[in-house]
């Protein structure tokens, strides 16, 4: 399976995760420091994480989705943001604002 395939799988688990264990928000990564590369990943071995942070509308969807840091930086964050816009959360009477969420990725390596 090609590296972005494993990413597409990848970035599909953990958002399915985070819905059925009804996961609102979540602390950013302990460390801030990144070891992975983009070349680490386009080999299909990379261990990486995004946090991203966004509001949920009264009647659930997420609203304004904006990664506040990734690693490596910038190879998940197209694929989260496009998961984002299908979460969809239960309905509130105002909604909820600054929800933080850090989803974290581990691409096996290649068969």
């Amino acid at each position: 399976m090609e590296a972005t395939s494993w990413r597409s799988m990848a970035v599909l688990l953990c958002s399915l995760a985070l819905i059925l264990s009804c996961a609102s928000a979540g602390p950013p990564p302990a460390s801030s420091s990144c070891t992975a590369t983009t070349d680490d990943c386009k080999a299909g071995k990379c261990k990486g994480w995004v946090t991203v942070k966004f509001d949920i509308s009264p009647n659930g969807t997420v609203r304004k989705p904006r990664i506040l840091r990734s690693c490596p930086p910038g190879y998940f964050d197209s694929h989260v943001l496009d998961r984002l816009s299908s979460w969809k959360y239960h309905p509130s009477p105002n909604g909820k604002r600054g929800v933080v969420v850090s989803l974290d990725f581990e691409l096996p390596a290649a068969p």
